[in-house]
């Protein structure tokens, strides 16, 4: 029985020791732990693949990153402004629910960028570009002393850099590498990310092979 344990824990030749991890998952033996080094990279690497798309450049992850933190920054700006009045009460939809949708609205928006969603990039882009547009002529006409229904308004200091964040966002989401990426490689739904065959972690192919279900690898076997 040792002997077939030590050769259950072989792998064989080009099969990346699928056979040796059934045998051994038939036979009660656990496979080898991943030292904590190796876990943490595939950690990581989860999380990255989780926020980010594997096709996204630079651009489009800072882009994204920035219009996060605008997004961040304008929930903890809201909140603080409705409920920091002397009397305030903004009750439960104006002061907690109101904010929290447009939090997640924007964490969304922002994750579906860079994921590589053609229809949250382009929606947003095309959207600023229309707002920033409509804000500098009415500048503009309030410059030349024309009616242009634009007010003076006193910007306090997280609205400069939430304004900030979101111009870095629109410049950085329609610069040449994001254009090219979103050109070539924008897509409509998510990509399905492949199984690795070198994760012991995982079953192979089909779930027919595996710690999960020793039985059936005995009977292949």
């Amino acid at each position: 029985m040792g002997l077939a344990r030590i050769a259950a824990q072989q792998p064989v030749a080009g099969d990346g020791g699928r056979v040796g991890r059934c045998r051994a998952g038939a036979w009660g033996v656990r496979p080898p732990r991943l030292n904590r080094g190796v876990r943490r990279l595939i950690h990581e690497e989860a999380v990255r693949r989780s926020l980010f798309d594997a096709d996204a450049p630079w651009t489009v992850r800072a882009g994204a990153v920035c219009l996060m933190l605008a997004n961040l920054l304008d929930f903890v700006y809201s909140l603080f402004t409705e409920w920091s009045a002397p009397a305030a009460s903004p009750g439960v939809w104006r002061g907690v629910v109101k904010p929290l949708i447009g939090l997640g609205a924007g964490l969304a928006w922002s994750w579906g960028i860079a994921q590589m969603l053609g229809v949250f990039y382009w929606g947003w882009v095309v959207v600023v570009a229309l707002v920033a547009i409509t804000f500098l002529v009415m500048l503009a006409l309030a410059t030349l002393g024309l009616e242009s229904g634009f007010s003076a308004h006193a910007w306090s200091a997280p609205e400069v850099l939430g304004l900030v964040l979101v111009a870095a966002s629109f410049i950085l989401l329609v610069s040449k590498p994001s254009l090219r990426a979103y050109w070539q490689k924008g897509r409509l739904v998510l990509k399905k990310t492949p199984e690795s065959p070198n994760n012991p972690l995982q079953s192979p192919a089909g779930g027919k092979c595996g710690v999960e279900s020793p039985g059936i690898c005995a009977r292949r076997d």
